[in-house]
């Protein structure tokens, strides 16, 4: 229900959350999620047990130390580019307004 925000630091979580609202879909979580495992993936493919790798997977946010610098680094460029007007197939033109001119009986 929080979607693991309340693991994050407060400035991260809002963030997110802006980003979540802006474009409309959870695609920003994602894209987090994927920027803070590669931003982590030397030190995560080095640990040998399961034990060493709950642990270290709980504390990822602390490894996050300057907020503004890692989304920019690691959560905005992984924003995939679409053609233009992808996602405008089903979108319908707004009915014509009538002329200021003609008069209706």
């Amino acid at each position: 229900m929080t979607l693991g925000l309340d693991c994050l630091p407060f400035d991260a979580s809002v963030r997110l959350i802006d980003l979540v609202c802006h474009e409309g879909s959870l695609r920003p979580l994602f894209r987090f999620a994927l920027g803070v495992l590669s931003s982590q993936e030397r030190a995560l493919l080095q640990l040998h047990d399961m034990e060493q790798l709950m642990l270290k997977l709980r504390n990822l946010s602390a490894a996050m130390e300057d907020t503004p610098r890692f989304f920019k680094r690691h959560v905005a460029p992984q924003r995939p580019k679409l053609p233009q007007g992808f996602g405008q197939e089903g979108k319908q033109e707004p009915p014509a307004t009538p002329s200021a001119g003609r008069v209706f009986t």
